[in-house]
């Protein structure tokens, strides 16, 4: 509890807002940067399920992983 007020006091975040938007930001750099599957990089930053890995970058991001996947080959 005090933790998680401390953390959002100074981050602006919660403790689960931060995890995911360091997830998000590393996903992003891997689906521009790589050649990896969507399922390989949702697993590499803590995303088991790759459907929910694809809901939570177009939510944070308002692009699907397949929007960056194109972007990499321009």
């Amino acid at each position: 509890g005090r933790f998680s007020h401390l953390f959002k006091e100074i981050t602006g975040r919660s403790p689960k807002q931060h995890l995911t938007h360091l997830r998000v930001e590393k996903a992003v750099v891997m689906l521009i940067h790589t050649a990896n599957s969507f399922s390989e990089i949702a697993n590499s930053v803590g995303i088991s399920d790759p459907n929910y890995f694809t809901r939570i970058i177009k939510k944070h991001t308002g692009k699907t992983p397949g929007e960056y996947r194109k972007r990499k080959g321009t």
